[in-house]
C-alpha cells in the first residue's frame, strides 16, 4: 500500500478530520495494513471481531445482507467494521466482501483508547449511527 493513498484514506474519514497531522501519523504507525482480492471476504457475518475496524485506504466493498444481496458499497475513506469491537457480542454483523482489489488500514481498539479517546468515541457513535440505520 502506498503511504499517499493511507494518508489521503484517513483525510477524507470523518472519524480522523479533526486528528492533528502528528495524530494520524501516530495513527497510521499502528495501524496494520491489509490487502484483499476481489471477492475475497473482508469480515464474516457473526465472525468474533477481535475488537478491530478498518478504514478503506483504496478499492471498495460490498456491505452484504442476509440474503447475500449487496445492501451497500463503500470506497476510499470508509470505516468498515466498527460495529462488531464496540458491541457486547464482539460479532461482525455483516459479510463485507471487497469488490476488486481493496487495502485496507486495520487498528484495534487497543491502539487507539488511551491516546486517541475522542476517535473511540467518534467510532461508538458510527457504530450506533449504522446499527440505527440497518434496523429501519
Amino acid at each position: 500500500m502506498e503511504f499517499d493513498a493511507a494518508v489521503s484514506a484517513m483525510m477524507a474519514c470523518d472519524l480522523f478530520s479533526e486528528l492533528s497531522e502528528s495524530e494520524q501519523g501516530g495513527l497510521l504507525m499502528r495501524a496494520t495494513t491489509r490487502h484483499c482480492g476481489a471477492g475475497t471476504a473482508v469480515y464474516e457475518k457473526d465472525q468474533k471481531s477481535g475488537s478491530s475496524f478498518a478504514l478503506i485506504a483504496d478499492g471498495c466493498v460490498n456491505i452484504l445482507g442476509q440474503d447475500g444481496a449487496v445492501l451497500e458499497t463503500v470506497g476510499m475513506g470508509s470505516i468498515i467494521g466498527e460495529i462488531g469491537p464496540v458491541s457486547p457480542q464482539k460479532k461482525r454483523t455483516f459479510r463485507v466482501e471487497a469488490c476488486g482489489d481493496v487495502d485496507l488500514l486495520e487498528w484495534y481498539l487497543s491502539d487507539i483508547e488511551e491516546k486517541y479517546p475522542a476517535v473511540l468515541k467518534r467510532l461508538r457513535d458510527l457504530a450506533w449511527d449504522r446499527i440505527t440505520q440497518w434496523r429501519e
